[in-house]
This record gives structure tokens, sequence and C-alpha cells, in this order.
């Protein structure tokens, strides 16, 4: 790798993690978050280890977090209908948000945070 690219990598890297310093979410105590590639959960998990997080593929799991939640962030890009369609009437009451990003960490909080 050329020094310029080195540089550059440095100076990305740097910027992306400023940016994401910058969007830090403040939300409620209890969020749930239904959805979403598994990489991005495991970023989001990192950061933000008090959530409850819910898989694609796990449709009996999360019924009573949801009911309980302050907010439900459902991930648009990465999830299906049938867990929408299975937890649609228990969200009722609370806030929801539908975050539109797939796998961009930067670009889903940013989203997040603008619609909070």
């Amino acid at each position: 790798m050329v020094l310029s690219e080195r540089l550059l990598e440095t100076v990305f890297n740097e910027t992306s993690q400023e940016i994401l310093e910058e969007n830090e979410i403040t939300l409620p105590e209890k969020v749930v978050y239904v959805g979403g590639y598994p990489a991005l959960q495991n970023q989001l998990k990192e950061r933000y280890s008090n959530w409850y997080f819910i898989a694609v593929d796990d449709l009996q799991r999360g019924e009573q977090q949801v009911k309980q939640a302050d907010l439900v962030i459902f991930n648009l890009h990465y999830n299906n209908h049938a867990q929408f369609e299975r937890l649609k009437d228990l969200l009722r009451p609370q806030r929801v948000l539908f975050a539109k990003y797939g796998s961009n960490i930067q670009l889903h909080v940013q989203d997040i945070q603008m619609q909070y």
C-alpha cells in the first residue's frame, strides 16, 4: 500500500469514527430493535448494550419486550413480513421508528437520530 492510500484510509477511518461519535443516539431506556443484518445488529449491540434485539428469523421471541418497550425500531432494509405482522398489534402504544438503511452503521445511526 502506498503512502497516499494509507493516508486516505486513515483519514477516512478517523472521519467515520468522528461522525459516529457526533451522532450518538440518546433514546429511552427500553428500546427494542427488530431485524437488520446480523453484522449490523452486532455493531449496534456493542454500542447500545441495553437495547433488546430480535433477529429476522426469530418469530417466537420478544413479544413481552415489545409490549414493555418505550421505543421499537424496525429495520426496513432487512426484515420479513411475518415478523412485522406478528408484532404490529403490539406496537400501538409505543413509539415506532422505521430504519431505512441496511448495513452502513453511520447512516443507520443518523437515520434513527433524525427520526427521534
